[in-house]
């Protein structure tokens, strides 16, 4: 153990120890060059002449030095002095979820349990992409930062992929064991009767298919390939949860519309103007109505960044362009109308998205993000446009030229029956529209 005021490479002076492992130590030190707080973790002493240890060690610091994500702990140095194998690290200041749930007592709700699944989806993403797999997505390596973001440490036990031993699916069960853990903080736990969680915890039934699903104990043995997979499932989840909070405030659900499989080989964008740089794109996805699954075209265009606090290259939703300046013609008489009811003066001017039916003057969470519905489909729009946004930064779309602002309305109202649909482009297209609207008064 390294004591107070011991410096390491003559630069990290220790401030006091924050953690205590199996393999390593872990303590809180003042970098004095550049005047900073780092964390350090130290090998254990007893096991710095173990090769296979010191390989591990090592292997952690090489597997998170390639990463940069702001929720993922960044490496600034390692080395070696007198027998001492050190990693240092940046310093995050915040609770782990085994500090919040054991000492703090914390209880999750189920809201707060789908935010933190979807903010560790969003961690988990860049790590798979680069085909590693943490493998130890626990209580005490999580932290909650000041800012309410997390952080995922401890990349002791991670490794490459090799389809074999380290599988992605292992961090699919790390998954669902950690939000295992944080519904159980409801769980009065009063019964003497120890049975499965399944039947232990009040879940839905797609939210008891979705951790099975996670875990790998599906009854019909389905698996999880990908986060993008695992996402849908989870706004799935999210919906439904939605839908029943307005049953009980007795809030009239007005349909059974539900935004699901989105088609992520039909994404097609072009450019639409310069300054500010915007492109426009066309989606296809997957939607529940009450007379059956329909594959229905919607249109996003990438934020700039540059008004109302948009976030540079995420893509929101629109209705479509407006081809003229003067009253709303481009659309279908009921979009038509809406738009004219949602805009100040009941008209636009030529080239202004269409989007004002996804806005609301009444009180949205400030968990949402402006821009997207405030309604019933929030979740999944706004996951829409988290996924457009990887898919365009990694050019996987089809760049369709001769998509322009006439050609992006035509697309949506037309009156066309997509292949494998019972009912008009333009006909689901209004539903949908009309489901967004009346969620949003």
């Amino acid at each position: 153990m390294l004591s107070k005021g011991q410096k390491i490479n003559d630069r990290y002076e220790i401030i006091k120890t924050i953690g205590e492992g199996g393999m390593a130590n872990v303590y809180l030190a003042n970098d004095t060059i550049l005047d900073r707080k780092v964390a350090i973790k130290v090998l254990r002493g007893d096991l710095s002449n173990d090769e296979k240890f010191i390989r591990r060690f090592k292997r952690e610091a090489l597997s998170v030095s390639n990463l940069s994500h702001p929720n993922i702990v960044e490496v600034y140095d390692v080395g070696e002095e007198d027998g001492n194998y050190y990693i240092v690290m940046e310093y995050i200041e915040g609770k782990t979820f085994d500090q919040l749930i054991r000492r703090n007592e914390e209880v999750f709700t189920k809201d707060e349990i789908y935010h933190i699944a979807d903010q560790l989806l969003d961690i988990l993403q860049p790590l798979h992409e680069q085909n590693i797999v943490h493998r130890d997505i626990r209580l005490p390596n999580v932290i909650v930062k000041d800012n309410k973001e997390l952080a995922l440490i401890d990349f002791g036990l991670a490794r490459y992929v090799d389809d074999q031993r380290y599988v992605k699916a292992v961090d699919y069960w790390y998954l669902a064991d950690f939000l295992l853990h944080l519904y159980y903080t409801t769980y009065n736990g009063l019964e003497t009767l120890e049975r499965p969680w399944y039947d232990e915890l009040d879940l839905y039934d797609e939210e008891e298919k979705f951790l099975k699903k996670l875990l790998g104990i599906s009854k019909d043995r389905a698996k999880y390939h990908s986060i993008d997979e695992i996402r849908q499932d989870l706004n799935k989840v999210k919906q439904i949860h939605q839908r029943k909070k307005k049953e009980e405030e007795g809030i009239n659900v007005i349909s059974e519309v539900e935004i699901q499989k989105i088609h992520l080989k039909s994404f097609r964008a072009n450019i639409y103007n310069l300054e500010p740089f915007r492109v426009i794109g066309l989606i296809d996805v997957d939607v529940k109505y009450s007379y059956g699954i329909e594959r229905v075209t919607l249109a996003f265009y990438r934020s700039s960044g540059t008004n109302n606090g948009k976030i540079k290259g995420l893509w929101y939703p629109i209705v479509g362009i407006k081809l003229e300046t003067g009253p709303f013609t481009e659309f279908t008489d009921y979009l038509n109308h809406a738009l004219t009811m949602s805009t100040r003066r009941g008209y636009g001017k030529k080239g202004w998205l269409a989007k004002s039916v996804f806005f609301t003057d009444s009180y949205v969470p400030k968990s949402r993000f402006r821009g997207f519905s405030n309604g019933p489909h929030y979740e999944p729009l706004f996951e829409i446009g988290k996924t457009l946004m990887n898919l365009y930064d990694e050019d996987s779309y089809y760049e369709m030229h001769e998509l322009d602002a006439k050609t992006l309305d035509d697309l949506v109202i037309e009156d066309r029956i997509l292949p494998g649909n019972k009912h008009t482009q333009r006909e689901n297209y209004n539903r949908l529209m009309a489901d967004i609207i009346n969620g949003v008064k």
